[in-house]
């Protein structure tokens, strides 16, 4: 059977972490995903410079990541939320990559919980800033809120979300749930390249022949490769 394009996807995971939860993320990500993560380096280290940066929307510079960008069907980028900020170095990445990115997933452990979302301090708002960074490139975002690995989502101690430090022991009820399904959301085919339809198979428009792929699936344009048949 012959089929156009690629069915393996690359990827790559990038990530800024300061108090290592969104190191653990990316690196629980990438483990899933069969591929590398890789540190997003700044010029600048302190964490206030990074802060007043973050607030005043102005991008530090960053260092070149070991791979090409463009050569990955789709980046995982993680990092923290600041005070409902899209944090410099982030945007300092989204910036200065968004030609070469072809599709972005954003996943960020955070204090701020699914309750307060759409508060000043939310996920939410980053979220579109990053959707509006990309100006209409396919996006996908997840939050990995820390009240996720308390019992009943209740924070031991006041102030908990900025003293939790989240391991790979924390990746089962809820968390694990959210995790999994966000790996299938990353690896779920681009519909831009895979036109999904309802049957549950993949067709092959050469044999005309049908199996199931990843659980997804595809029905490829029989007219425009009919000549193949």
């Amino acid at each position: 059977m012959l089929f156009p394009g690629r069915l393996t996807m690359k990827y790559a995971v990038v990530y800024y972490s300061m108090t290592s939860n969104n190191r653990c993320l990316a690196l629980r990500i990438a483990q899933e995903l069969g591929c590398e993560a890789y540190e997003i380096k700044t010029m600048l280290k302190p964490a206030p410079l990074l802060m007043f940066l973050s607030a005043i929307r102005v991008t530090p510079g960053i260092r070149k990541p070991p791979f090409v960008i463009g050569d990955c069907d789709c980046i995982v980028m993680c990092g923290p939320i600041w005070m409902g900020m899209l944090i410099a170095p982030l945007r300092a990445f989204v910036r200065k990559y968004r030609k070469e990115i072809r599709r972005l997933c954003f996943a960020t452990c955070c204090g701020s919980g699914d309750d307060a979302k759409l508060s000043s301090f939310g996920y939410e708002g980053v979220f579109e800033n990053i959707r509006t960074l990309l100006n209409g490139k396919p996006v996908s975002c997840e939050a990995f809120p820390v009240e996720l690995v308390y019992p009943d989502g209740v924070p031991p101690v006041k102030d908990a979300a900025m003293k939790t430090r989240i391991s790979d022991a924390d990746f089962k009820g809820k968390l694990k749930e959210r995790f999994d399904a966000f790996i299938a959301k990353v690896k779920a085919v681009n519909e831009r390249w895979f036109p999904v339809n309802r049957c549950g198979t993949i067709q092959s428009p050469c044999a005309k022949q049908s199996f199931c792929w990843n659980e997804q699936v595809v029905l490829f344009f029989n007219e425009s490769f009919a000549s193949l048949s």
